[in-house]
């Protein structure tokens, strides 16, 4: 591997070496900034609560503090958070402190320096956090490079006696990639490489007894979009990963196609392949293309938290403009299936289908609808199919399982009446969902159905300052064990004064629950609130709001909620310390 250490050596101080001069580009534009400012708000929230006709599901007094202060020095900005209040105390900063990033940057050249995260591609390396330095350079409009050196995984020992973090035990883990990508006009490529390795002498004591081995991982990528012709497009990327899940193992067993990188290929080596490609055609009004995308069994990067591996993806979609783009179809049909190999006991199949439709009727009137079928279809084989079927009750070793989830959606938008000072609107929704479990020589099987319809219709008056709205909604929940039913109306009503420095609030809504066509339960909802501001930098908020229940029961019970809050907060910014002039 020493040729694996000389290479990160070599790409670590080319990478220093290329930073020295954007540090100091961008130190001159951090010596333009103020020299310590500081910035932030604090604020009281007081929460007063009763309850009648039940047991008070609160405290009937609470009050939070909260404090939020950002001091920058030279444009870098380090914020702090606090919050006191009768029940808790906590001070806490964003991320723990000892996380902390500076992202200094001038003008094309951008650099990132403590506890950061980059992204290169879902195959290669995806938002790992680490410790240490990037920097993200654009040249010329065409070329765009990133590149990191960090550590991942601290050393952590082995500690038996806390156990209660996910983590129990790590090698120490760095890790460093690059990205260059190259574009012109539609036309993009780009390639990508990402390596991390465990360093196995970081820990006095090897972690074999809770089977934690120390891991190296090498990634190459590429991925090109290209226009084929005037009307078709192709997009693809493909990611080769070698992993070597024990870094001890020496004996090399074959060739590795990262030997060029000093990695070699042992017994506990393996390499992955993960690819997508698609093709599309641009027409007149229309678009169609097809989609194709497999991701081996076991695939995974040292460069990501999780990977979605062992699968197939095939899907084709198709969207059309007609009659000058006032009406826009598409949609999209694919098939997913996992065991790729066929090593697995089980397998699973999912078709997924959607279609849209939007239809612009009138310049004021807007019809849109949508549909989509989810199909899940798993089967379960027994562990040796070798064996002969005896008799109809060996079958039962066998698992056929379907799940369908199908959903639609009709909404409309009319716009009654359009001016500059008056405005009158009426929304419709309708949505309905249905799932469904389906499996062989089972006659009866779970299915849910919902159904729910939204209307409102709001008037709003600029001229005046007020806006009013009347709703109602209905829901139906049907289920082999039940039949529910919810509705009921609503309303509010919003005014301004005082050139809108005080805004003002009222709503209203009742919903009736009828289970089995029997009212079971009534809710009264009564909301208000207002909300001042004073000099921009001083905020006054009062709300209260009422609920009250009724259930019908023996007791025909009824029970009532009363919360009151008062709200201040206070915002500020100065500088302390302002730059000299030259």
């Amino acid at each position: 591997m020493r040729d694996f250490f000389t290479i990160r050596l070599l790409f670590t101080f080319f990478f220093i070496s290329s930073s020295i001069p954007v540090f100091a580009q961008a130190i001159d534009q951090i010596l333009e900034e103020d020299p310590l400012s500081i910035s932030g708000g604090i604020s009281l929230n007081q929460v007063a609560y009763t309850a009648f006709g039940d047991e008070d599901r609160r405290s009937p007094y609470t009050y939070v503090l909260n404090g939020n202060i950002a001091a920058s020095l030279y444009g870098i900005s380090i914020p702090i958070s606090l919050s006191y209040s009768n029940q808790n105390f906590d001070y806490t900063y964003p991320q723990p402190f000892n996380q902390i990033s500076l992202h200094p940057s001038y003008k094309n050249v951008r650099t990132h320096i403590g506890y950061v995260n980059m992204s290169f591609s879902p195959y290669t390396y995806q938002g790992y956090t680490f410790a240490g330095f990037g920097t993200e350079v654009t040249l010329n409009d065409h070329w765009d490079v990133k590149a990191f050196y960090g550590r991942f995984h601290k050393a952590i020992e082995y500690d038996s006696l806390n156990q209660n973090d996910n983590l129990v035990g790590s090698y120490k883990r760095n890790g460093f990639g690059t990205q260059i990508n190259y574009q012109s006009g539609n036309n993009r490529y780009g390639f990508s490489l990402f390596s991390a390795k465990d360093e196995e002498n970081s820990l006095q004591n090897s972690l074999d007894f809770i089977d934690v081995k120390p891991l190296s991982n090498i990634v190459l990528g590429v991925n090109i979009s290209q226009s084929i012709a005037q009307k078709i497009f192709f997009q693809g990327e493909v990611a080769l990963s070698s992993m070597n899940r024990d870094n001890r193992v020496t004996e090399e067993v074959s060739d590795n196609p990262f030997s060029f990188l000093g990695y070699r290929n042992t017994s506990a080596t393996n390499l992955y392949v993960a690819f997508n490609t698609g093709l599309s055609y641009t027409g007149k009004g229309y678009v169609v293309g097809v989609r194709y995308e497999r991701v081996a069994p076991e695939y995974e990067t040292l460069g990501a938290y999780y990977f979605n591996n062992d699968l197939e993806n095939i899907t084709t979609n198709a969207s059309v403009q007609l009659f000058e783009g006032k009406v826009s179809v598409s949609t999209n049909v694919g098939l997913q299936r996992d065991n790729i190999a066929e090593t697995k006991h089980s397998d699973m199949e999912r078709l997924v289908g959607s279609m849209n439709l939007g239809w612009q009727i009138h310049p004021k009137l807007q019809l849109s609808t949508s549909y989509s079928n989810f199909r899940t279809y798993t089967n379960v084989r027994p562990i040796d199919e070798s064996f002969t079927t005896l008799s109809e009750y060996d079958v039962l070793d066998t698992l056929q399982f379907t799940q369908i989830a199908e959903t639609a959606n009709i909404s409309s938008s009319w716009q009654i009446q359009t001016s500059k000072t008056l405005s009158k609107n009426l929304n419709v929704n309708f949505s309905w969902q249905q799932s469904s479990d389906e499996q062989p020589l089972i006659d009866s099987y779970t299915s849910t159905s919902m159904y729910n319809l939204n209307t409102v219709f709001g008037i709003r008056d600029r001229e005046r300052n007020y806006a009013i709205s009347f709703g109602a909604n209905a829901s139906l929940n049907q289920s082999p064990e039940s039949n529910v039913k919810t509705y009921g109306p609503n309303c509010s009503f919003t005014k301004s004064f005082f050139e809108r420095k005080l805004q003002t609030r009222y709503a209203m809504s009742w919903n009736g629950v009828e289970t089995e066509g029997e009212l079971t339960n009534q809710v009264m909802n009564f909301r208000s609130s207002a909300n001042y501001s004073l000099k921009e930098k001083h905020n006054f908020q009062l709300s209260g709001v009422l609920v009250s229940r009724n259930v019908k029961n023996s007791n025909d019970q009824t029970a009532s909620e009363f919360t009151v809050t008062l709200t201040y907060a206070y915002n500020f910014g100065a500088t302390l310390i302002e730059k000299k002039e030259k």
